[in-house]
């Protein structure tokens, strides 16, 4: 997969120039429709990853910002999620409720990369960024022994920074691979 090259840049370095990223997008592997309320993006959901109701997207949230404690407000809020049976793959599309200047962008990325470093230390940890159809993306990759995981920040200007988080299991990841690079690949801005 194209995007899982990623170039690396840490906290305090000038971001790299990013590159214009190519998907194969096969849309036999494409499953449900995700919209912005805002208009801001649309995206594809893999196959079979079937959306979950509001209400667990709620509960979701609850947990989120019971986590967070003071820094909650500081959390994206989950718009969608979709999961995959039986292995339990999922997508969560979130936004924060802000454009992010390229600076806070980028120092969140470093916020999360250092958690993720620290969470997963024996992991493969690493950050990469790349510009797709006028989206700057950021994205940030684990793997360990259990799990595969992308998070994406994905921010233009005049619009909320959002947040796409995949988690594979690693028994599934050989299976919804292409999956997974057709619905990023399905990204796709409204305005």
């Amino acid at each position: 997969m194209a995007c899982l090259a990623a170039l690396g840049c840490g906290p305090g370095k000038q971001a790299p120039p990013a590159a214009e990223m190519a998907f194969r997008v096969d849309s036999t592997r494409l499953g449900e429709r995700f919209e912005d309320p805002g208009r801001a993006l649309a995206l594809r959901a893999p196959v079979r990853w079937k959306p979950l109701p509001a209400a667990a997207i709620e509960e979701g949230m609850r947990r989120v910002r019971a986590a967070a404690g003071a820094d909650s407000a500081h959390e994206p809020r989950m718009l969608a999620l979709y999961r995959e049976e039986p292995e339990g793959a999922s997508l969560t599309v979130s936004h924060f409720a802000r454009e992010f200047t390229a600076t806070a962008r980028d120092s969140l990325a470093a916020l999360y990369l250092a958690r993720l470093k620290s969470r997963f230390q024996q992991g493969q940890v690493d950050q990469g960024r790349f510009q797709y159809r006028g989206f700057d993306v950021i994205q940030l990759r684990v793997v360990d022994s259990q799990a595969i995981l992308f998070k994406l920040l994905i921010s233009r200007p005049r619009i909320a920074l959002f947040q796409l988080d995949f988690v594979i299991p690693r028994g599934a990841y050989d299976r919804e691979l292409e999956s997974i690079e057709s619905s990023i690949g399905s990204l796709q801005p409204l305005s």
